[in-house]
């Protein structure tokens, strides 16, 4: 709530679902798996934009784009935060 007005978050760390937990180290949340006094996870720390161009019937095109995200595996160090 903002001056009485439902807002949507948009930074924040991690949450839960209730069954599993999820953390953002940037743009996008993946869910982690806890590995011992560690936690896991496949995620990305950046994406790339890769320009589309759509042909339509009749000689028209759309321009847009496509996003990919390549997942690696990660480590989260609940110490500090940080995820390598």
């Amino acid at each position: 709530m903002q001056n009485g007005k439902e807002v949507a978050l948009t930074d924040y760390w991690g949450f839960s679902d209730g069954k599993d937990l999820y953390v953002k180290p940037r743009f996008l949340s993946f869910r982690v798996m806890r590995q011992g006094n560690t936690f896991d996870m496949l995620g990305s720390m950046e994406g790339k934009n890769i320009p589309l161009v759509i042909a339509l019937p009749g000689g028209g095109h759309i321009t847009t784009s496509m996003s990919y995200v390549f997942l690696y595996p990660l480590q989260i160090d609940m110490e500090t935060g940080k995820v390598y």
